[in-house]
């Protein structure tokens, strides 16, 4: 892997370490782990997050992904927002946005290029104890471009 995506890694994984140790935020935080496929690339990705209750049923949900591509990077840091329409002890349904900053280094470019964009999203989640499996679509809006993300994930 290239030294590029050691360093938004790095930058993700240590704002979330300082946002999950936090005492305030600990009770109302969980920890979770996606995988899935940007379906416009038919490239697979892997991610991190948090999932904070804001208030009621109002979350915020800082996350990173990164897609695989066979050359160069692609990668997004996230800070989406979402209501739970339902919430039960057997399932919950969210819809969501927020705004991603995109970085995109494809193969052939002397330099990577960042972008500002934004997600809409949706997802189900069936809480079990202490985890919680969800499924969760969403689109990515940037620089007249768009990419439908599909993905499960697990946050505990």
């Amino acid at each position: 892997m290239k030294r590029q995506f050691h360093g938004y890694f790095l930058a993700a994984f240590t704002l979330i370490a300082v946002l999950s140790t936090c005492a305030p935020l600990h009770a109302e935080t969980m920890f979770g782990v996606r995988g899935g496929s940007y379906t416009d690339m038919h490239k697979g990705f892997i991610g991190v997050e948090l999932l904070h209750r804001i208030s009621g049923n109002w979350f915020i949900n800082p996350n990173y992904e990164y897609v695989f591509r066979d050359n160069g990077d692609f990668s997004t840091l996230n800070l989406d927002f979402h209501y739970d329409l339902v919430n039960t002890r057997s399932y919950s349904f969210w819809l969501g946005a927020g705004p991603a900053i995109v970085f995109d280094n494809p193969p052939g470019r002397a330099s990577s290029k960042t972008d500002f964009g934004g997600n809409i999203l949706a997802g189900i989640g069936f809480p079990m104890g202490e985890v919680e499996p969800y499924v969760q679509g969403k689109v990515l809006i940037y620089s007249g471009n768009s990419e439908g993300v599909v993905g499960i994930g697990i946050r505990f």
